[in-house]
């Protein structure tokens, strides 16, 4: 009898990894002048940790105005 890997994350339900951005995301690829990647990588980065920073801020603040009304029921 063989053991087999098998293709897919842990045996419970949501184990994996949990996405950064609360989205399913894809890859892209277009061609830039070699002289503007880094400047291009870093725009890119930088926007995607806004996105990052204001889906933290927005979960922050609808648990912390959740906690001043007392809705701590409907989680």
């Amino acid at each position: 009898m063989e053991v087999s890997k098998k293709a897919r994350g842990g045996y419970r339900a949501n184990a994996g990894t949990k996405s950064k951005y609360g989205e399913q995301t894809e890859n892209i690829t277009f061609r830039v002048p070699a002289s503007h990647k880094q400047a291009i990588r870093e725009i890119v980065k930088k926007y995607l940790m806004n996105v990052i920073d204001q889906q933290h801020n927005d979960k922050v603040n609808d648990n912390s105005l959740r906690h001043r009304i007392g809705g701590n029921e409907a989680r």
